[in-house]
């Protein structure tokens, strides 16, 4: 009796062991998925983004962006041909869709992968090969470092509030 119930137990382990480890891998691909899943309320953290600015780098002449919120889930960004504000281009924003957050221009689609109360970094999605990331500096300014493909160090932008 010892050696069938023996028996029995040694056939069934590998069955156990194939199915221990399937929870355990399920579990951590669900926890992956998590880390990428955002709320409405997360997506509402961007807001300190929301205003009017001029970015500025070395060697590049200034430009000129709106960002505001449409709704709970559209951050509209306008984009101006100069400081009169007065030409402005709706090519892009920022959206939130079944727990992601994306950021589209034109044709160009990222998502975002990391976010914190200080800095949102995305990553090329369709029909781009930069990401970037924007960083909160204070109230009135803010950075954004696009990074070509290969490239650790990228190219920094700030932007100044002109308007609220």
């Amino acid at each position: 009796m010892k050696n069938s119930y023996l028996n029995r137990l040694s056939q069934s382990l590998p069955f156990a062991a194939i199915l221990l480890i399937a929870v355990i891998c399920s579990s951590y691909i669900q926890k992956q998925q998590d880390k990428n899943s955002y709320t409405g309320k997360e997506f509402k953290s961007l807001r300190w983004l929301e205003g009017t600015w001029k970015g500025t780098a070395d060697g590049e002449a200034p430009f000129f962006e709106k960002y505001e919120f449409v709704n709970d889930t559209l951050m509209q960004i306008t984009y101006y041909s100069d400081s009169s504000l007065k030409k402005g281009s709706t090519d892009g924003g920022v959206y939130f869709s079944g727990g992601k957050i994306y950021h589209n221009y034109k044709s160009a689609l990222w998502e975002l992968k990391q976010l914190d109360g200080k800095s949102a970094a995305f990553v090329p999605l369709r029909r781009a090969s930069n990401s970037f990331t924007w960083k909160y500096t204070s109230p009135n300014e803010w950075t954004a470092t696009l990074f070509a493909a290969n490239d650790s160090k990228g190219k920094t932008y700030r932007l100044q509030r002109i308007k609220k």
